[in-house]
């Protein structure tokens, strides 16, 4: 039944209407009169869950990747130089220097394929032409019969060792920019290049790390 004041429900055994206080009269058991709406039950409060909480910021650098990482399909054919950095120092022992020449342009024109943007070939070619003049002045300059034509020979020879060590060093530094951006970004190995042993041992350097690489793609294992 329901209040005639104030229509609230009641109770079938309720003397007063719990709303409004009004005495329930002998037609409090009438039907609710119409016109006054049917309070609508209380909607329960649904509590929402909370938010997930953000992910963590990515660590800056570049980890090692773990044993049995394989590297990426893209970059899994891309071998480098495949060769002992011992027997490229032997091979340069007997060769002069000659064996180090050659492969430090095979280095070079590897890099060029991981960075297209890499200028080791072309400054380790302008090396090579000026070593060749220097060889060249060299084995002028004892036939030279003027003094003062030899002196100014002499000084040519002094000025383009130093070209030649200067553009030896823009190619092998660039090359390890090159080396170190590569695989740290497209194959991040972690690779960290040390600039003393680029500058005294750059391309027997270079090549304990090829062969590292290499034995990584073989295998899936980096030493």
């Amino acid at each position: 039944m329901y209040c005639e004041n104030c229509g609230n429900r009641l109770a079938a055994s309720a003397r007063f209407c719990t709303q409004c206080g009004t005495a329930v009269g002998t037609a409090a058991g009438a039907p609710m009169p119409p016109g006054i709406p049917v309070p609508a039950p209380p909607t329960p409060t649904v509590f929402a869950a909370p938010p997930p909480p953000p992910a963590p910021p990515a660590p800056r650098g570049f980890a090692p990747p773990p044993w049995g990482a394989a590297p990426p399909a893209a970059a899994a054919g891309m071998l480098p130089p495949e060769m002992h950095w011992a027997i490229v120092l032997i091979l340069s022992a007997f060769t002069f220097g000659l064996g180090a020449i050659v492969w430090a342009f095979r280095e070079a024109l590897f890099v060029k394929k991981l960075d297209p943007g890499s200028r080791g070939v072309l400054f380790l070619a302008l090396a090579t032409v000026a070593l060749l003049v220097q060889a060249a002045l060299q084995l002028m300059i004892s036939g030279v019969g003027s003094v003062d034509v030899a002196y100014v020979m002499v000084g040519v020879i002094a000025l383009l060792n130093i070209v030649i060590a200067a553009l030896g060093l823009v190619a092998v530094f660039g090359m390890r920019a090159s080396l170190v951006r590569h695989y740290n970004t497209v194959e991040p190995i972690g690779l960290r290049l040390s600039g003393v042993m680029t500058f005294f041992f750059s391309v027997l350097y270079f090549q304990y790390h090829f062969s590292r690489i290499s034995a990584w793609k073989k295998t899936g294992i980096l030493k």
